[in-house]
């Protein structure tokens, strides 16, 4: 092999080495955000944007860390998976902390607190559901959110679970189901969209969600650096405007 083609593998492979780091180094720039655009006033989509509580609030965390952010929408079931993987690094989709998950990913600290679970009734009915009745109900919930948690571990219920809130509110509404246990925070929403004379609620006592973003085991170095401005976003009253924009 003589000095010539020597010379150009040796530039070839320089050149190849120096695209890789500038690659590796945009990529950096650019922090990959995993959600599910489906849980309305946290996280959806309108016109063709990501909007919500969760979402401002990963956007304001991306800005303060001086990234990009990159937004991957996908159903709620997988975003632990994803982020256990290491291809998230953080999921802001109303995710509130269990001991089970919390084997598996880094939770921040709750950034919401004292979001009370309620029951959704149609208000046509003659008598009021109250949460000891549920044995022979057919109850509604949104699949691996904290009602769905909560109310799995009452045996012998007959749990229907869902995608969204969305769909949950069409079965109440058709018939198919007898109550619908959610977050409250997501009658914000609701009551925007529909005639909410129709329905009654009731808060669910002793019940409570809080919510924090998610980091993968892989990256404590980004939990650490998430936590920082978390803690900055609530002390400087951002979180506190936040809540106040999306009526939490």
């Amino acid at each position: 092999m003589n000095k010539k083609i020597i010379i150009t593998i040796i530039l070839g492979l320089i050149l190849i080495s120096f695209f890789s780091f500038s690659k590796n180094q945009d990529e950096k720039k650019i922090i990959i955000v995993g959600t599910n655009a489906e849980y309305f006033p946290f996280s959806f989509i309108e016109n063709n944007e990501f909007k919500g509580f969760d979402i401002d609030v990963a956007k304001e965390v991306c800005k303060r860390l001086n990234k990009k952010i990159y937004i991957k929408d996908m159903p709620f079931e997988t975003l632990i998976p994803e982020i256990i993987l290491g291809h998230l690094d953080f999921a802001a989709a109303g995710l509130t902390y269990t001991e089970e998950k919390a084997k598996r990913v880094l939770f921040t600290k709750p950034y919401l607190t004292d979001d009370s679970l309620v029951m959704f009734t149609l208000a046509s009915r003659k008598k009021n559901i109250q949460f000891n009745d549920l044995s022979d109900k057919k109850i509604l919930v949104n699949e691996g959110y904290t009602a769905d948690l909560f109310v799995s571990k009452i045996p012998n219920l007959n749990i229907i679970r869902l995608n969204s809130p969305v769909d949950a509110f069409l079965a109440l509404q058709s018939g198919n189901a007898d109550v619908f246990v959610t977050a409250k925070s997501t009658l914000s929403g609701f009551i925007k969209k529909t005639n909410f004379e129709k329905f009654h609620f009731t808060e669910i006592e002793n019940s409570e969600d809080q919510y924090s973003l998610v980091v993968s085991k892989k990256k404590p170095e980004m939990l650490e650096k998430v936590q920082k401005i978390l803690d900055t976003l609530i002390e400087d009253g951002t979180i506190d405007q936040l809540k106040i924009k999306w009526n939490l």
